[in-house]
């Protein structure tokens, strides 16, 4: 069974899915990962960047809007040059931040928060923080919407399907699903 799941989950691009799913899971916050988190971490900052300038037109409007005011506001107070202001302490306006530095911080201030009890829903608790962390949770609801399943459907549908034939359409649903794990379970050694 260890070497089934081993070569089903082997491909490098699977591997890096997956770490980014469970970083973003709050739950687990990449535990499970941890020689791939520092890679899925540069992904996913990479991956609120694009969200970010994405949704950013309006974000970066205002921050025009402001820039310009500051900037009118900027010559008066550089003409008044008082003990006072040389001594105030300043500020660093939001938009003189890297947006990378920015996407990093969003990132590391989700990632020191207390995780979850693992029987609790992550979708429910993204939809609670979506306020404390908007382009995370943009990024989060792309992975949290992955089906965890191992088994395609046509499979098992195509296996229930062969054994219940028009000639064995009275069998009972118990019977059917006792054939069923049957069939599926045949080839799997004894141990």
């Amino acid at each position: 069974m260890c070497s089934v799941l081993e070569e089903k989950y082997r491909s490098a691009a699977l591997q890096k899915l997956l770490a980014k799913a469970c970083l973003l899971d709050p739950r687990y916050w990449g535990r499970n990962f941890d020689e791939d988190t520092e890679e899925a971490r540069g992904a996913l900052i990479e991956e609120i960047l694009d969200v970010e300038e994405d949704g950013g037109s309006s974000a970066s409007a205002s921050a025009t809007v402001q820039q310009s005011s500051a900037q009118t506001v900027m010559p008066s107070v550089a003409k008044r040059k008082t003990l006072g202001d040389l001594l105030k302490p300043q500020t660093i306006t939001f938009a003189a931040i890297p947006k990378r530095v920015r996407a990093d911080t969003k990132l590391t201030r989700y990632l020191q928060e207390d995780p979850i009890d693992s029987s609790a829903d992550p979708l429910a608790w993204w939809c609670d923080n979506q306020s404390r962390f908007p382009l995370l949770s943009k990024v989060a609801r792309k992975y949290m919407c992955i089906c965890a399943t191992s088994a395609p459907s046509e499979r098992v549908f195509s296996a229930a399907g062969n054994i219940v034939t028009p000639l064995r359409s009275s069998l009972k649903p118990q019977k059917v699903n006792m054939l069923v794990f049957l069939t599926r379970n045949k080839d799997i050694e004894q141990v």
